[in-house]
């Protein structure tokens, strides 16, 4: 007779576990996100004249320097939305909440989807 833990309960606590892990890992991933949103906006002039001096030799800069612009614009809301949500449902998994399995089903539309610890975490549902 070994002293083991039966397979059951060793299978039980893992998954009690891991959702709170998945948790701490979504709140960082979330700052982490928060954080380059400020780094995007610390160096917007420092992007812009970068993308300004590869346009010396265009016919039209204004337009693709507008196109920038945008995309500039788009890439940190893109990384504002992804860190509060990620801290939402990192917050939302530490809670234990039952719903909390459910509602950051949004994961599949950032990076970050093809860790580890979401797999084993899904695969255990």
């Amino acid at each position: 007779m070994t002293s083991e833990m039966p397979l059951y309960y060793r299978s039980q606590s893992l998954a009690s576990a891991q959702p709170r892990v998945l948790g701490v890992c979504w709140i960082a991933y979330g700052i982490l996100r928060l954080a380059m949103v400020v780094w995007l906006i610390a160096f917007t002039t420092t992007a812009t004249l970068m993308f300004g001096a590869l346009l010396t030799r265009v016919p039209d800069p204004f337009s693709l320097m507008s196109v920038f612009h945008f995309f500039y614009l788009g890439v940190i809301m893109w990384s504002a939305a992804a860190g509060v949500l990620g801290i939402v449902a990192g917050v939302m998994l530490l809670s234990g909440q039952r719903s909390a399995r459910l509602w950051p089903s949004w994961r599949h539309c950032f990076p970050f989807r093809n860790c580890l610890l979401e797999s084993r975490w899904e695969s255990t549902r």
